[in-house]
């Protein structure tokens, strides 16, 4: 079972539909507001603690402390990990953070260690 520690909650609009435990970027000129995070993205607000079904729903994105992110393959625990497509933690050279957990396949969820930036 994965756990969150520490984490620091924030109020986002989602702009569409975005899952449980995925991670998020603000909507560029659009205060307040997110979508979810591209493969190589690196300005990530988080990862939302809930779920929204429609655009202007609320979200609650939780960053810093040990968060929850669903799994875009396979991670080794103690792994670098960075955004993969659909807003999923997948394992990269350089990225958001480090995995406390590992994931065996697409949608584990993974606690990750917040870092903002980790790796090379």
């Amino acid at each position: 079972m994965a756990l969150e520690e520490s984490v620091q909650r924030y109020s986002y609009e989602a702009n569409g539909a975005i899952d449980q435990y995925i991670l998020v970027s603000s909507v560029a000129g659009t205060p307040r507001t997110c979508k979810i995070a591209t493969a190589g993205d690196v300005l990530l607000i988080g990862a939302t603690l809930n779920k929204s079904t429609a655009a202007g729903q609320a979200l609650a994105v939780g960053r810093e402390g040990i968060i929850k992110v669903k799994a875009g393959g396979v991670i080794t625990a103690g792994a670098v990990v960075a955004a993969g497509a659909g807003g999923k933690a997948v394992a990269g050279a350089s990225g958001f953070g480090i995995a406390i957990t590992g994931a065996g396949g697409i949608d584990e969820v993974v606690e990750v260690q917040w870092a903002g930036k980790a790796g090379a």
